[in-house]
């Protein structure tokens, strides 16, 4: 990229460059590179095609709601003349979606992920689709539905993502809170503190049971929790609130 390889090289140099960085942990400075590929105007389809669901993700993971829509739309437009649908299609359907929710438009967001789910049952990310119509009930107060699918989540294998699988307990905790079920509430979030190795969602959880027992008027367990918060979780965010 500084020492002026042929015009045929550059799109796929700035991707080698963007995946080096996005796997030593600096996804600014990849998005950058992977924009510059974009920008350059040799890139191959199939190359297109690779840097935008790359950028998909890190924008995803970064949180850019409003530079998601386009690269979304475009793959979307690609896949549509593919006579097959192509490997990369379900993850487009579900970050279009997850950031249609983020924009607070549950139903346009609902009726995409559980088209998503419809057509590619077997997707190995069905679980994140699961969630999301999880939060898509919540959003219209259909506490039982949601909780039906963050059970499944919760109680899948433990070789599954174990952290969706605490953030899931931890959102069926909150569903009882919504509707003041104090105790539901609780053994959910205890439920979640078996879940090895997610120190944040067990702060997270144990602050809420702390919560539930002040709520409850038993000050005695909820100092005991919010205490447990700040002795085992010092770094936690929610080590401050407790």
């Amino acid at each position: 990229t500084e020492l002026g390889c042929p015009d045929s090289w550059k799109a796929f140099a700035w991707y080698i460059q963007g995946k080096g960085h996005s796997q030593t942990g600096s996804p600014s400075e990849a998005i950058r590179c992977f924009e510059q590929g974009l920008a350059e105007e040799q890139a191959t389809l199939e190359l297109e095609v690779t840097l935008r669901v790359e950028l998909l993700e890190l924008l995803y993971r970064s949180e850019q709601w409003s530079k998601i829509m386009p690269h979304a739309e475009r793959l979307l437009a690609l896949a549509s003349e593919e006579t097959t649908p192509p490997s990369w299609l379900p993850l487009v359907l579900l970050r279009q979606a997850e950031t249609l929710a983020n924009r607070n438009a549950w139903p346009e967001a609902e009726k995409l992920v559980s088209k998503l789910c419809r057509d590619f049952p077997e997707w190995n990310k069905a679980d994140e689709a699961d969630y999301l119509l999880a939060r898509c009930c919540i959003a219209r107060a259909d506490f039982q539905g949601a909780r039906e699918r963050l059970d499944r989540i919760v109680l899948a294998s433990e070789g599954s993502n174990a952290t969706l699988r605490a953030r899931a307990g931890w959102m069926t905790g909150e569903t009882f809170m919504m509707q003041r079920r104090y105790s539901d509430a609780v053994a959910s979030y205890e439920r979640v503190l078996t879940i090895p190795g997610e120190e944040y969602w067990h702060a997270a959880s144990a602050l809420q049971i702390g919560v539930c027992a002040e709520l409850t008027r038993n000050s005695d367990a909820a100092i005991e929790w919010y205490r447990r918060v700040q002795d085992r979780y010092p770094e936690s965010p929610f080590a401050k609130t407790a």
